[in-house]
């Protein structure tokens, strides 16, 4: 049952962080088509990180009180719509606050997934689990710059965001 859950947990990571990835591959399309400059697109990587940071403790809150499985599937849905709305941005602003809003969506995975490891992993398997997730981390962030890659050409950088979105919308449902 427990690595039932850690495989949920690590699925769910996989899916985030190809979604949070998604802007790197296209980020200069993304700079020309929205008239954007490469300061511009560092605004809007830190509105994200600076979304995900601060929503941290709030969202270790939410999961505390609802419990981490509805608290993690509300967020996988948030941050899945967040990610295919990026893709409706039509120039700073907007892209700037979606994707601010996707990093803080994005700030509920990692407390849930500890609350949840915490609470159904023993004491002597709490690091593999956790070291399972780090790796499935670092997995869809790689997945997602060669994925990005190979979709965009076939795909605008706004139809990979749409795309992106239904995985973690998929996960939530299952």
């Amino acid at each position: 049952m427990r690595y039932n859950l850690l495989a949920f947990l690590c699925a769910a990571t996989v899916v985030a962080y190809l979604q949070r990835s998604a802007l790197g591959v296209p980020s200069k399309k993304i700079e020309g088509e929205l008239g954007l400059g490469p300061q511009d697109m560092g605004l809007v990587w830190l509105a994200w990180y600076l979304g995900y940071a601060f929503f941290q403790i709030p969202a270790g809150w939410v999961a505390d009180r609802v419990g981490s499985k509805p608290a993690l599937i509300a967020f996988a849905v948030a941050w899945s719509l967040l990610t295919a709305a990026t893709g409706g941005a039509t120039g700073f602003t907007g892209l700037w606050a979606v994707w601010g809003a996707m990093g803080a969506a994005q700030a509920g995975i990692f407390v849930c997934a500890a609350k949840a490891i915490s609470s159904t992993f023993v004491r002597t398997e709490q690091a593999f689990a956790s070291g399972a997730l780090a790796c499935c981390m670092a997995g869809g962030a790689a997945l997602s710059q060669y994925v990005t890659g190979r979709l965009l050409g076939p795909l605008s950088w706004q139809e990979i965001l749409a795309v992106y979105a239904v995985p973690g919308v998929a996960w939530a449902v299952v």
